[in-house]
């Protein structure tokens, strides 16, 4: 800018000084008297001078270059000092004083409130009449309410009038980058699943069929299926967590939507992922969000039925006898005693067997819990010894293998006979003729089919939200501070201790001053009510029911004993009936990974309202300015973040705890397919298999299940014990609290209020050019209220006073 200023003491040397826009002298010319003045430059008069006199006229040039709509300080950008710049001492201290806005009222309390020190701080003057008309005019075109973004907005400016070269700036940043980054890893793990589903159906010629992935003892598929679990619920996380991440950005508002849900007194949530703010987004970006989660959620259903194993066993047969048919008793094979329809040769054969000794003797509780179970690895034939008194002979009852026994427990076993469990005496057990440690590791061609198919569809949601370019969310809570300072939201003006209850009680807008109440702030307090019952209740439903399901294991255990880690426990195995599809039965053993997902939700929620309440109250502590971290493009000292919220660290904790959770869901809630033939000596004999699926539990999986649920839980309630930085203000020399502290949740209201400046006028505050403070920018004297907002560091290492209880701020 140029401006004709008149000499010292009137005399008739005058002088055109130019100043850059950080207001430094670049040169000093002499001007004659006959000064042509140009037509195209807006004229600023000079105060205390007659308008009449040609020397009173000051004009000042619009540069052809574009300069930037923000505020540029000092310390930003240092250009070279041109060669006709000449020494600064030659500027009188009135002029640079009138062109920083400056009167001599203000010079005068400038120098008071450096005697009064920290406490008397005071940005701002109180009556803004005093200001000149130049101060005015420069801080208007400096600081515009547009908010559109052009390319030279990104650049700045040199002494020079020229742009200055710095780094390209790239739209491939923050939120964008990690919606980009997070479609790779999911593309890479659906590239995993078509190359998985390509040999199924390439090795079952059908894509509903079951291929075999391994063959040999069941060691060696336990082991290969413990590994192939481990990377299915490392890959569910991950899923998970990307569809989090992509909601939390689709949810995010705009500075529009948040324009719009003020205007009718709602507010939203910021830096969480929220399904309040659903109804106030746009339609397409509400359903893109929901069907990502859908997707994900799905696939935690879905996933874990993939691959499983497949146990050869043996049906043993029932013959229920009295204690004299083992020393010969006669006994009738008629149907009646015989729903097996077993010849009398092998009766004869089994009773001459039972007599000389050659069976394994088992103990009643032993019988019991072998023969109630669907199959039986170790015998093929069981000789169950009851204590019934029997007319008909020494033959009770014969049951088909495959049958289960614990149907004849408690019941008619047949007409006019009824079997109690106290009147099994013993058992006498065939062993099996063959060895029975074979397995089967077989992959669902069908389930893997659907996985895949909905794995597209959340790459391709996913890949879309990137590719929404108009879209600038405000999803960090730098980037919510930064808007509000650029462009003030007039729906919270002069309500700077607006708070979440105030607003849910409708006292928004506020008309009245308010008070600051010391209180001490824990992390704990961060959420709201209804924020914890949902955790609450996300939390509790999978842990009592892993609970529940432990208790009864370990109940219906003979010897009250745990069953091994990821094996079912043989006495409690609930089979389906003939003819399920094993698909069907997988869907079941994964609706627990459904609950873990909602507990995965609900808690990262909760964890990014504490970081988000962390980091607003962190620009309240004395003597610390901090950068805005944004989502976006950064501008000057604002830092672009990958994260949202939640920082990375607890991120990784997160995925890890839950992949492990995850990996426990599976082995407690066990699925049990076997391919049960009948008793033969030769199993290759066996002319007929019969498909048995079941579910059962694992007591020992359920207990690791429930110790790790424990210290998920810990997790939210130990950092709910942190307390928010109280060194914002002091009672008596003492810590009293912090009044950026957020209480009951996330409000785009109460972060607003607290963005305001001085007065109403415009706030001076550039977000993309100062590291920021928050504290009082205006003492209240006497009965004024006081102002609250943030301040640039450019101010002064104590750019803000110290809040005062008691004083009233608005």
């Amino acid at each position: 800018m140029e401006v004709i200023i008149p000499p010292r003491d009137h005399k008739p040397t005058t002088y055109r000084y130019t100043w850059d826009e950080n207001g430094e002298v670049q040169r000093v010319e002499r001007v004659n008297e006959s000064v042509d003045y140009i037509s195209n430059r807006q004229t600023l008069q000079w105060p205390f001078q007659s308008n009449s006199s040609p020397d009173g006229q000051t004009s000042s040039s619009h540069r052809s270059a574009a300069r930037r709509t923000t505020w540029q300080p000092r310390a930003m950008y240092s250009g070279q000092s041109s060669p006709s710049t000449v020494d600064k001492d030659l500027v009188p201290d009135y002029v640079i004083n009138y062109l920083r806005g400056e009167t001599p009222e203000t010079v005068a309390l400038r120098a008071s409130m450096r005697a009064h020190g920290f406490h008397g701080v005071n940005l701002e003057q109180r009556d803004r009449a005093h200001r000149s008309r130049a101060a005015d005019f420069y801080f208007s075109a400096s600081h515009s309410n547009s908010d559109a973004n052009t390319d030279d907005d990104l650049v700045p400016s040199n002494a020079e009038g020229g742009k200055m070269k710095g780094r390209p700036v790239s739209r491939l940043v923050g939120w964008r980058f990690g919606v980009v980054l997070n479609t790779l890893i999911s593309f890479l793990i659906l590239v995993v699943g078509v190359i998985c589903l390509t040999l199924a159906v390439s090795r079952s010629r059908l894509l509903g069929g079951e291929s075999t992935v391994y063959v040999g003892e069941c060691d060696g598929a336990r082991r290969i299926n413990w590994l192939l679990q481990v990377i299915i619920n490392v890959f569910l996380v991950v899923l998970l967590a990307i569809s989090n991440y992509v909601f939390q950005v689709l949810t995010s508002p705009t500075r529009g939507e948040i324009s719009a849900a003020h205007d009718t007194r709602k507010w939203l949530d910021i830096g969480i992922p929220s399904f309040r703010n659903l109804i106030h987004i746009s339609r397409l970006r509400a359903l893109l969000a929901i069907s990502i989660l859908l997707a994900a959620f799905s696939i935690q259903i879905l996933y874990n039925g993939v691959i499983f194993v497949s146990k050869v066993g043996i049906s043993s047969s029932l013959v229920f006898v009295t204690e004299p048919f083992l020393s010969g008793a006669p006994f009738s094979n008629a149907s009646e005693t015989n729903s097996a329809a077993l010849s009398r040769i092998d009766l004869l054969s089994l009773q001459d067997s039972a007599s000389r000794g050659l069976f394994t003797n088992l103990t009643s509780s032993q019988c019991i819990t072998s023969f109630t179970g669907p199959f039986i690895d170790d015998f093929s034939t069981i000789l169950v010894v009851t204590g019934i008194d029997s007319s008909a002979g020494s033959l009770v009852q014969t049951a088909l293998a495959g049958t289960r026994g614990g149907r004849f427990l408690d019941a008619e076993i047949r007409q006019g006979v009824r079997l109690q469990r106290s009147e099994i005496l013993f058992c006498l057990a065939e062993t099996a003729g063959f060895d029975n440690d074979f397995c089967e590791l077989r992959l669902s061609g069908s389930l893997l089919g659907v996985v895949t198919l909905i794995n597209l569809i959340l790459v391709i949601g996913v890949g879309a939200a990137a590719l929404l370019r108009r879209f600038k969310p405000l999803a960090t809570l730098g980037d919510a501070i930064s808007s509000f300072l650029q462009t003030q939201d007039v729906t919270t003006r002069n309500a700077c201790l607006l708070t979440k209850s105030d607003v849910r009680a409708g006292r928004w807008p506020l008309y009245e001053a308010k008070y600051w109440v010391p209180h001490e702030h824990v992390w704990i307090m961060t959420p709201s009510i209804t924020r914890w019952v949902v955790f609450a209740l996300a939390w509790i439903i999978p842990t009592g029911l892993a609970a529940s399901a432990m208790a009864i294991n370990i109940a219906g255990q003979p010897e009250g004993k745990l069953t091994p880690f990821g094996e079912p426990a043989s006495h409690q195995i609930y089979v389906f009936p003939a003819g399920t599809s094993r698909a069907a039965v997988s869907l079941v053993a994964g609706l627990p990974h459904l609950l873990l997902a909602l507990l995965y939700v609900t808690l990262n929620a909760l964890l990014s309202i504490y970081f988000v309440g962390h980091e607003m109250s962190e620009f309240a502590v004395p003597d610390r300015h901090r950068a805005l971290r944004l989502s976006g493009d950064a501008r000057g000292v604002q830092q672009t973040s990958l994260y949202l919220t939640l920082p990375r660290p607890w991120s990784w904790l997160l995925m890890l705890l839950f992949s492990a959770t995850g990996l426990l869901v599976t082995n407690s809630l066990v699925v049990v397919a076997v391919d049960v033939s009948g008793p033969t000596s030769d199993l290759s004999s066996s002319t007929e298999t019969t498909q048995l699926t079941a579910l059962s539990t694992s007591s020992t999986a359920l207990l690791a299940l429930l110790a790790v649920l424990l210290g998920i839980l810990t997790i939210p309630l130990g950092l709910g014990l942190r307390r928010a930085n109280p060194t914002a203000s002091y009672v008596n020399g003492l810590p009293a609290g912090n009044p950026l502290a957020l209480r009951g949740g996330t409000c785009s209201a109460v972060i607003s209020a607290r963005c305001h400046g001085p007065g109403d006028e415009l706030n001076l505050v550039d977000p993309t050019a100062e590291r920021l403070t928050w504290g009082v920018v205006r003492e209240g004297e006497g009965m004024e209220v006081g102002r609250l907002g943030f301040a640039g560091e450019n101010r002064g290492p104590r750019s803000v006073g110290m809040i005062s209880v008691g004083r009233a701020y608005a």
